[in-house]
This record gives structure tokens, sequence and C-alpha cells, in this order.
């Protein structure tokens, strides 16, 4: 035995660590003698070598144990039932998490996905308040109305955009345009000359305008070429085909004559190609006042601006370019004008080869009253005072002189965009106005009720914003500039972003000439039908919470929904690029209200705020109507189309059309048979086709709204791809009837259902490749025509299916 420093005696043959250690802890407790005398105290080497072996003894039997434990566990663990064991402990997890998760539609998960914070009522609710508690639409149609220029009504979109938090950009394109430098109609008898018109209007001039030598105060046409004409004059009524048949088939002389027109039944454009087509060599236009309907000076009312009749001596300025063929700069059709040095083309074609000038009634009068007794009446008459309406012409000793002189020149325009970025990357909804005047000051109908529309529209939009909205679709608000000459601004932009445009764009609401009465009218696309009539019946009309302006609309409508939106005089939009539009105004109602003058000193702030919407109530009807309708086209998960009445639209004229080729072919019954077969065609998809995909839809989005729980996933899923699918399709429905060549001598117009009507140049007109050829009785094009719309639809029930 070894002895210690302490006296306890030890084995010499020590054992392991581990089992000295154990056996000490395992050995019974034999209290130490204690001293005899004085206290004991252990040494520090005492002490950490009792530490020392405390440690070890731990470390040892934790190290024991765990080595046990593993020799335990190892010789009789189950791999495979563990497995078990762990997946059905998780999928109890699972099923219990997902059995306490909140359920979700869809339509939530787009939301909560991108952390939107609104639904879609919460939206429309803040919109609304936002546009109709306070109203900005007195100061902007004040401020355009008395901008000096263009560049000031350019600053102050851009300012008021800004300050609703919205990041305007701006396109800048080089259009070739003309611009007046003098005007002129002058009366002679042999030679001597008798009358001079003024060509003006009798309106108050503020200072600054009577010395601003920039404006051009006469009467003018947009596009009119240079010349001075003299000759004797024949009066032509409207100017319409049917109008010139009845003038030829009574003798009467209208070759190498001037031609006086009333405005009205056709455009400007279409009145002096057709007065070009039969040999004038001038034209005049002017407004009788018996196209105004009942408020005018005949019937009692006084004349503005002591009552709401027309001033004699209004003027309407307009454009003559052929815009119902080839809108938009006429020298670079096709491609956009991006800079000056741009390589142009002739306008040839595009634009009319004899000069003509508007007119005042007050002027035109002398005139009028020459032809008294001499030729045919050509119409019912009218309000010309002392006029009988007989066409003429007048005596050859009578002569009317016409002067206009217009510079040529390449401007710059700017077009000012709003994007508002959305959810889903295509889809975009375009709501757009004019920025552009004919005259200065004026233009309160057009463009600033619409400017000032559009700028509402901006401030309900950023005050959204502002609070972390984010629509599902991308919404874009532009102001055009350009507009009055032909359509410029709106057509230099298409052509410039086509491909995107084809591609992205989903729909394109037009706020022209916004108000300029009391009375709505909708001109659209039939696949918006059902979204138009949703938005009127949640607005209401001048603030009144108990009438819709769908209450409004239905009360002068007297022939049921179908009369409701009007048939669309189809924007360039959808005539080239087949993207569904509408436009949106209220109108003269040509009962009661004031006259509007269009392009028109009289069309002033003035006259706008005392005689058609005091309050600005209309005004706020319509913002609040328009920028719902494009929250609902851009927040609704499914595209707001319906195709039943869009194809009903379709068929009915088919039918028309068919009655018309069998009257005009009766013997080809290779003509009739085709013809025959499209309208059965068309009939089957309106029938029934259509009728089962708007159920289809509506199905679709009402599962969306539908909260599944959480193991619905692949249903979800399979539901996403079903909206996905159906939306692709209801974006490229329109889009199908798109041809690369173009109706036939306008090749610009793409669309084989709805085009502008290139016999008025006003409306629009349904089917009009086939329509135009019928017309014309062309029986090739008559079969070139169907044979393309056969393939057209039976594509659209390969897309239905």
């Amino acid at each position: 035995m070894a002895e210690t420093r302490n006296g306890i005696s030890q084995p010499e043959n020590t054992e392991t660590e581990s089992t000295s250690l154990l056996a000490l802890e395992t050995a019974p407790y034999t209290p130490s003698a204690r001293p005899t005398s004085g206290r004991s105290y252990s040494t520090p080497d005492n002490l950490e070598s009792i530490n020392n072996i405390g440690r070890r003894a731990r470390s040892s039997t934790v190290s024991s144990v765990v080595s046990t434990s593993v020799e335990l566990v190892t010789g009789h663990f189950d791999k495979k039932k563990f497995s078990y064991l762990l997946a059905i402990s998780l999928s109890i997890y699972l099923a219990f998490v997902a059995a306490f998760a909140p359920r979700t539609s869809l339509a939530r998960d787009f939301r909560r996905w991108h952390n939107s914070r609104f639904t879609t009522s919460e939206v429309y609710r803040i919109y609304l308040d936002t546009v109709q508690e306070d109203s900005f639409i007195h100061n902007h149609i004040k401020q355009y109305t008395n901008s000096e220029s263009r560049i000031e009504s350019f600053n102050y979109t851009i300012q008021e955009l800004r300050r609703w938090g919205l990041e305007p950009k701006f396109e800048t394109y080089y259009p070739w345009v003309t611009i007046p430098e003098k005007t002129a109609v002058e009366l002679l008898n042999n030679g001597t000359y008798i009358y001079n018109a003024s060509l003006t209007e009798d309106y108050a001039i503020s200072d600054f305008d009577k010395t601003n030598k920039k404006v051009f105060r006469n009467g003018y046409h947009a596009y009119s070429p240079n010349a001075e004409v003299r000759n004797s004059y024949v009066y032509c009524n409207y100017g319409t085909l049917e109008d010139y048949k009845v003038l030829l088939d009574n003798n009467i002389q209208i070759e190498g004559k001037t031609h006086i027109l009333r405005d009205g039944i056709v455009s400007t454009g279409v009145k002096v190609k057709n007065a070009e087509l039969y040999g004038a060599s001038s034209v005049l236009v002017y407004n009788d006042p018996s196209d105004d309907g009942f408020v005018t000076k005949a019937n009692g009312f006084e004349s503005y601006p002591n009552g709401p009749a027309r001033n004699p001596s209004s003027i309407k300025r307009d454009s003559v370019e052929y815009i119902f063929e080839f809108p938009g700069d006429p020298t670079t059709p096709n491609f956009p004008s991006k800079n000056r040095e741009l390589e142009r083309l002739s306008p040839a074609g595009k634009i009319p080869r004899i000069p003509s000038v508007p007119i005042s009634v007050k002027d035109v009068r002398p005139l009028l009253l020459k032809l008294n007794g001499k030729g045919i009446k050509v119409s019912a008459g009218g309000d010309v005072e002392g006029f009988d309406y007989s066409s003429g012409p007048s005596d050859e000793n009578i002569e009317v002189n016409i002067i206009n002189t217009q510079a040529q020149s390449v401007t710059e325009i700017h077009d000012i965009i709003v994007e508002i970025p959305g959810i889903f990357s295509n889809g975009d909804i375009i709501i757009a106005s004019r920025r552009d005047s004919w005259v200065s000051p004026g233009g309160a109908a057009n463009p600033s009720s619409g400017s000032a529309i559009l700028l509402e529209i901006a401030r309900g939009l950023g005050n959204l914003k502002s609070k972390g909205w984010k629509p599902l679709r991308t919404i874009k608000l532009i102001s055009w500039e350009g507009e009055g000459y032909g359509r410029i601004g709106s057509t230099e932009y298409m052509e410039d972003y086509a491909a995107s445009l084809k591609k992205n764009a989903l729909v394109y609401i037009d706020l022209d000439t916004a108000v300029s009465g009391s009375e709505f009218h909708c001109t659209s696309n039939k696949l918006l039908e059902d979204a138009i009539i949703k938005a009127a019946k949640s607005t209401n009309y001048k603030g009144n919470e108990e009438w819709t302006l769908y209450d409004e609309w239905k009360s002068y409508s007297s022939e049921g929904q179908d009369s409701f939106c009007e048939d669309a005089t189809p924007s360039i939009f959808q005539s080239h690029l087949g993207i569904t539009s509408a436009s949106l105004q209220f109108r003269n109602n040509k009962k009661t209200d004031a006259i509007y003058h269009p392009n028109s000193l009289f069309d002033s702030h003035e006259w706008m705020e005392k005689l058609v919407d005091p309050s600005s109530k209309l005004h706020t009807t319509l913002a609040s109507f328009s920028g719902l309708l494009t929250l609902m086209l851009a927040e609704k998960e499914l595209h707001f189309f319906t195709i039943h009445p869009y194809m009903k639209q379709v068929y009915k004229k088919m039918v028309e059309l068919n009655k018309e080729t069998t009257k005009i072919f009766p013997h080809d019954g290779e003509l009739r048979h085709l013809s025959e077969t499209v309208q059965a065609l068309i009939g089957l998809i309106t029938s029934h086709d259509s009728i089962l995909f708007d159920v289809n839809t509506e199905k679709i989005y009402k599962d969306c709204f539908i909260d599944m729980p959480i193991w619905f996933g692949f249903k979800k899923l399979a539901l996403f791809m079903s909206l996905e699918k159906m939306n692709k399709k209801l974006r490229n429905f329109d889009k199908l009837f798109l041809t690369q060549s173009g109706l036939f001598d306008r090749e610009w117009m793409k669309h084989t259902l709805l085009a502008p009507n290139k016999y008025d140049g006003i409306t629009g007109v349904i089917l009009p490749g086939l329509q135009e050829a019928l017309v014309e009785m062309d029986r090739q094009r008559v079969y070139n025509e169907l044979t393309i719309l056969q393939e057209q639809f039976q594509n659209v029930r390969k897309l239905l299916h």
C-alpha cells in the first residue's frame, strides 16, 4: 500500500481512472477521524486534487452513460419504423397547421402576394370619395381655356400630375403641318367687289389677344392647300354623295364652281373630298342654325352671349385631312415622325387638292341670297334668313373670290404619359384626352373638359397610390397633342409603340369633347357593354345618391338596353391594332341645351360655366364614371369582356349584308352560297359558342372568390391556369379580326369588323370591307371579303372552345 500526504492509503497496482473513480463513488462513506486538537484546513494542493477528481468523475460518468445508451439504442434501432414514425409525426403536424390555417381565395392571394392593402370595394370607395368630395374641375377649365400657348397648357398638365404624386413622362414628335396666314372670301358683281366676308367672330378679345400677332383669328381648315380661286358658285346642301346625285339628276351645273356646303351629316374632310370628286374648284362650309335642334333664334331664343342659341358669327375651324383613311402625319404613314430631318413622303391622296374655308352663317348669307329662285330646292330648308335654299348656280356675273394661304412647317408636339404599373404584366388600360385647342382663349368643351376630367382621374388614382395601392393591371393616363389636325399625337405614339401596344394594351377609353351638353352618350365596342353598364349603375348622377348615371341614361333611351352603348365610331386603336375602345361624353340634347360652338371662340369658359355645367357636376359625374370604369377593368381578375353582345351585333349586320348580296348578285350561286355559309357560321357562334363561353368565363371568375383550405393548393393552381388561359383568349379575341393588308384602298385600317365609315367620316361601320365592296358592286372583292371573314370566324370558333 502507498501512503498519501493525507494519510490515505491506496493500492499500489492502481486500476484505470474510470474504474477507480467508479469504485470510489460506489464505496460506502466512512467519515474521517476528527483531529484531537485545533482546526484542520485543507491546503491548496489538497483542494486542487479534490476538484480534479470531481471533474474527472462527472466527465467519466456522462461519457459512460452516453456510451452505454448508444450501445443499447444501436442494438434495438429499426430505421424503417423510425422513418414511418417521423413521417406520421410530420403529417400530423402539417394537418394540425392546415386545419387551423386561414382559408383564402385566389383573388385574395393575388393581392396578398403583392402586399396589396385594399380590397376591390375599398379601392372603388376611396377613388369615388376623392373625386366627389373636392372638385378642381373649375380651376382646370379656367386654366386651360386661358392658356396663352401650347407650352403653358403642357406645363400646367405636368405640374398637376406631379402634384398628385404621379410621375409624368412625355414623347416628342415632329409632324408636318400647315399654319394659316391668310383667308378671304369676297363677292364680285361683273368684276367689282361688292362684299368682303370678315371671317372673324364677334367675340370680346382681351387687350393681350388683340396685340398678339401669333394668334390667327380668321377661320381656316388645316391641311387645305394654297390657292386663289374666282368663279361662280352653287349650293350643294351637305355635300353627300346623295346630294350630288340629286343635283346631277336635275342637270345642275356644278363642275368648275365653288361649292357652298352646310356642316353636318358627313365630316369636313369627306365634304371637300366629295366636292373635289364632282369637279369643284373650291369649297365654303358654314353652320346652318336649323341643324342645332330646338334651341334656335327662329324658335325665340337669344343668341349667345345673351342666350343659349348659336351666335351667327361662329366659325367651325376643322381639319380636311382624310382621317377616316390615314390619320396622323400625312407625310409619315405607318411610322412615327421622331425627328425633324426624317425623310418624308408626299401627302398627296391624304389631303385635298382644292382649297376650302370655313365661314359663319352671318358671312355666307349675302352669297346665298344671290341663289334665290335659281336651280332646284335641294333640301327641306333651314334657318338662313331670306334664303329659299335653291341650288343655283349663281349668275355668271356673280362670282366669289376665295384666298387660302398657309405655310408648311414641321412642328414639335408632346404627348404626356403617366403609367401606374400593375401586378400583371399585360392587359393595360389606357384612358386619354387631347390637350390642343383650335382657339385661344377658348376650347372649354374641346379640349378642356376632357383634359380637366383626366386630371381629376389622376387625382383620384394618385390618392390611392399614396396609400400603397397597386392595380392588378397597368393604368396609363395620356394627354395627346396635335389631335385636332388629324389625330396626330395619338397616331404617332401608336405607330411608335405598335408592337408593345398590340401585345399589352387591353382597352382604350377616349374623353375628347367630354362635356358639351347634358345628355350622356357612350360609343363603345360591344365587348365592354356589361362593364360600362355596371359602372354606370355604380355612379351617382350629379351627386344624387338616389339617382345613378344608369337611371339617367335609361330615362332618355327608348329602345331598351341594346341602344345604351351605341355602335362605336372606332378609335384608331381599334381600327389599326384591334384594341377594344370606348368614347364617353355628355352631348347637346338638341332640345333644351345651350348650343355648342365647336372649335370656336364661343366655346369659352364663360359659356361652360354659365349655360352648360355651372357647378361642374356633369364633369364630376363623368370623372367618377370613367375612373370607376377604368378601375373595374384594371382590378378584375378576369378581363371584363362579354363576347355574346359583340357577336349579336355582327350577326345582325351580316344578315343585312347577306340580303344585299342576294339582291345585287341574284344569279351568282357561288357567291350566294359563300355568303350564306358565313352568315350561318356567325349565327352558330352567336347563338351557341359565345353564350357558352361567357357562361364559362363567369364561372371561372366566381371561382376566384371561393375560399379554399391550404390543402386545395393544386386546385388553386388549376384555377389560376384556367384564369390565365381565359384572359389570353379574351385579350386576343378582337385581334383575330386584324389583317396584314388592311381594308381596300385604306390599308392603314386593319380591322375587318370595325372601321370608320369612309362615306361620312363620322360614324363607324360594321363589316366595312364587305359593305364597301357591295356598295361598289365589285364581285371579286365581295368574294374575297367573304373568304377572309369565313377564315376569321372559323378561328373564332377554335378560340372559344
